[in-house]
C-alpha cells in the first residue's frame, strides 16, 4: 500500500517527491513500517530474531500494548522526519514524539468517521469531526508554543541528510557484527564531519556582512558579524497573510547559521519597518530590544513583547549619543534623535545608526526627512561614511545636498518596492545621488544587496548578479 500510494503521487505529480509535505509524509511512514517490523515487533513475539535490544521497559510496555505502540509509532515517525523537518523548516519538533502518542488514536477514529460521511449529508456527523479535527489542531497549538517543544537549527545540508539516512539503515538491514559497528562509526563520523562544515565556517568567518533586504516597500538590514553576531534593523512590514519577519528574515539568518540574534532595533513606528519584527524575534529570539522609547503602535503583540523585555532587562531605549559596542568589533552610534527631539511625525523619530567595523562606516538614516538632516548638520555630529542607506526609500523629501556632501559616502543603498505606489525613489532624488557621484544600489531592482568586510576593503554582490 505503501509503493503503490507513492508510485500513484509521483506518476500523477513527479514534482511532488521535491516537496516538504510528501517527503514528510513518506519518510515518517516508511521508518514507521521499518522499525515496528524491525524492533517492536520482536518485543511482543520471542520467536523472531532481534536486530536491536529490546526497548527499556519492555515488559510493562508488553502489559499495556496498544498504548506503547502508538508511542513507538511517535517515535520512529519523529526518527524518520526530524531530519527533513529541520532541512525545510529550520526546526527539530520535539513535541511530536509525546504529543502523537495521544492525537494518532484520535486522528485513526476521526478519518475514517469523516470519510465514511462524505457521502451522506448529516449536519450532526460533520460537527463530531470538526469537533475532533478542532482537537487535534488546538492540542498541537498550544504544545508547539510551550517552552522547549522544539528547536531551530542552521541550515544543514542535503548531505548530511543522506548520511544520517545510510546510518539508520545500516542498523536496520544489517544483522549485529564487528563490521556494522565499524561501518556505522565510520558514517557517524562522516555526518558529524559534514553537518559542522557550515557552523563552523561561520564562527570562523572574520568577515561583518550586512544585507540590505529585499521585502518589498518597506526596510530591513541584517547584519552578520563574528562571534555569532547578529543583528536585525527593521524587519519590513506585515500583510494579512505574509510576514517577512517569518518567511524571509529569518531563514536568511538560520542560513548564516545564526539561531538568535544579538540585537533587534526598531527605528520607529510606521508598519513598513517594523510589521515583521514580532513574527522573526518568535523564530529568532533577540538577546537585546532597543527602539527610540516612543514607539506608538496598535500591535497588541509587540507591545507584549516589549513589555516582556523590559521585565527581563532586554531593553533599552535609545537617543542620540548613545553607543553599543558589540563583541566581535561592530560599533553602533546612535545620532539621532534626542528624546526631547521627538514628535508626532513618526519619519523623523526615525533612529539614525552609524555602524562601524575597522575603517568601514555604514550610515542608515530610517525615514529621516529634510528637517532632521538639517539638525544634524548644525548639531556637528560626524556623519561621514563610507555607505549610507538612503531615508525614506528614496523620498524626495529627504537626501539633500547639503546632507550628501557632508556624508560624503561612495555608495547609496534605496529600500524600496517594485513599481510601489508611492513613486519611490523619487527622480529628484536619484537625481542628486548621481550629482554626488554616488554609486546606487536598489533593492526593487537588485533584489537583496550585501555587503562584506574585512573592516578596510568592501565587496558587494546582489541578487539580480547572482540570478545572471
Amino acid at each position: 500500500a505503501f509503493a503503490v500510494a507513492g508510485i500513484i503521487i509521483l506518476v500523477c505529480s513527479p514534482w511532488s517527491i521535491f516537496e516538504a509535505g510528501f517527503q514528510l509524509s513518506f519518510s515518517a511512514v516508511f521508518f514507521i513500517v521499518l522499525f515496528m517490523e524491525r524492533w517492536w515487533k520482536p518485543v511482543f513475539k520471542s520467536n523472531q530474531q532481534m536486530f536491536f535490544k529490546p526497548p527499556p521497559g519492555a515488559s510493562v510496555l508488553q502489559k499495556m500494548p496498544y498504548l506503547g505502540s502508538f508511542a513507538a509509532v511517535s517515535v520512529f515517525a519523529t526518527i524518520g522526519s526530524a531530519p527533513i523537518a529541520a532541512y525545510h523548516f529550520n526546526v527539530i519538533p520535539l513535541y511530536g514524539v509525546l504529543l502523537n502518542t495521544f492525537l494518532v488514536p484520535v486522528a485513526s477514529l476521526a478519518v475514517p468517521w469523516g470519510l465514511f460521511w462524505t457521502f451522506a449529508t448529516s449536519a450532526w456527523a460533520m460537527q463530531v469531526t470538526q469537533t475532533v479535527m478542532r482537537f487535534i489542531w488546538d492540542m498541537t497549538k498550544l504544545t508547539a508554543d510551550a517552552p522547549f517543544s522544539h528547536y531551530h537549527v542552521g541550515d544543514i545540508s542535503a548531505s548530511s541528510l543522506a548520511v544520517y539516512y545510510l546510518f539508520i539503515l545500516l542498523f536496520i538491514f544489517m544483522k549485529p557484527s564487528r563490521i556494522r559497528k565499524k561501518l556505522a562509526v565510520s558514517v557517524a563520523i562522516v555526518f558529524i564531519t559534514i553537518a559542522s562544515v557550515n557552523p563552523i565556517s561561520s564562527a570562523l568567518n572574520q568577515n561583518l556582512k550586512i544585507m540590505f533586504v529585499d521585502v518589498g516597500q518597506g526596510d530591513c538590514t541584517v547584519i552578520i558579524w563574528p562571534k555569532g553576531g547578529a543583528m536585525v534593523i527593521d524587519a519590513g512590514g506585515r500583510y494579512r497573510t505574509f510576514d517577512p519577519g517569518r518567511s524571509v528574515i529569518a531563514p536568511l539568518l538560520w542560513s548564516e547559521q545564526r539561531t538568535k540574534l544579538t540585537a533587534l532595533v526598531v527605528t520607529h513606528s510606521d508598519r513598513d519597518h517594523m510589521g515583521g519584527a514580532m513574527g522573526l524575534a518568535d523564530l529568532v529570539p533577540p538577546d537585546m530590544l532597543y527602539d527610540h522609547g516612543k514607539i506608538s503602535t496598535k500591535s497588541d503583540v509587540y507591545l507584549r513583547s516589549l513589555e516582556t523585555a523590559k521585565r527581563d532587562g532586554k531593553y533599552k531605549a535609545l537617543k542620540a549619543g548613545d553607543r553599543v559596542e558589540f563583541k566581535g568589533g561592530l560599533v553602533m552610534d546612535v545620532l539621532s534623535p534626542s528624546p526631547d527631539a521627538i514628535g508626532d511625525n513618526h519619519n523623523n523619530n526615525s533612529l539614525v545608526i552609524k555602524l562601524t567595523y575597522g575603517k568601514v562606516k555604514v550610515l542608515l538614516t530610517g525615514d529621516i526627512e529634510s528637517e532632521v538632516e538639517s539638525a544634524l548638520l548644525d548639531s556637528g555630529v560626524d556623519l561621514s561614511a563610507d555607505i549610507i542607506k538612503i531615508a525614506h526609500h528614496g523620498s524626495r523629501s529627504s537626501s539633500a545636498n547639503d546632507f550628501l556632501k557632508r556624508v560624503g559616502a561612495k555608495t547609496a543603498i534605496i529600500s524600496a518596492g517594485r513599481n510601489n505606489s508611492f513613486g519611490h525613489p523619487a527622480y529628484e532624488t536619484l537625481h542628486r545621488l548621481e550629482n554626488a557621484n554616488l554609486k546606487i544600489y536598489r533593492t526593487d531592482i537588485d533584489g537583496e544587496i550585501v555587503m562584506t568586510t574585512d573592516g578596510n576593503t568592501v565587496e558587494w554582490t546582489t541578487y539580480r548578479e547572482n540570478v545572471r
